[in-house]
């Protein structure tokens, strides 16, 4: 997946292009299941400054996006998934060059069946919603396995002051990938 945005100083501002979409892009197959998302290109456009929210922290945020995500196996697994992206600001994914793009995995279900996911490796318990962080592995409640997984991943990208503070058209993007994984 990949999240785009150009940046264009107030003289340089143009209209908008119509957001490049590729529909049902998919990730390699792992042991047999097929992990799709409902776009793989997020583009945000061409924007200025003034159209950008200034948070209390001097961060200016993008409009928050909702990807949809599916896992297909033939038979049932436990499922376990990887975020894949360069580290950025305070550990979010690197989104231009000292923003970030923050994910959230939510909507989780498994086999139709509403569930809760895990990040191993973090002290909070199973939750119907999670943040995720390059390198977090996030996993069903419980090892449960199942061969349908459907989800919403949530991106949430932000760029700093010195992002905006260019002479002339810039471009930021943030790649990222889900792998399936054993655990």
């Amino acid at each position: 997946m990949l999240a785009t945005g150009a940046w264009a100083p107030s003289a340089m501002a143009q209209a908008s292009p119509s957001p490049s979409m590729t529909r049902g892009a998919t990730a390699a197959p792992t042991a047999g299941c097929m992990v799709s998302f409902g776009q793989a290109i997020v583009d945000y456009g061409s924007f200025t400054a003034g159209q950008l929210s200034l948070d209390g922290n001097q961060r200016y945020q993008l409009e928050p996006r909702v990807v949809p995500l599916t896992v297909n196996c033939p038979t049932a697994r436990p499922i376990a998934l990887r975020l894949n992206a360069a580290p950025g600001h305070q550990g979010a994914a690197k989104f231009a060059g000292s923003g970030a793009l923050h994910v959230t995995l939510s909507h989780v279900r498994i086999d139709g069946d509403e569930t809760r996911v895990i990040n191993p490796d973090a002290l909070h318990g199973a939750q119907p919603r999670i943040a995720l962080r390059p390198g977090d592995i996030v996993m069903l409640e419980n090892g449960r396995a199942g061969r349908s997984l459907t989800a919403q991943i949530a991106l949430n990208p932000e760029v700093s002051d010195a992002d905006i503070r260019v002479a002339d058209q810039t471009e930021w993007s943030a790649t990222l990938q889900l792998e399936l994984v054993d655990r």
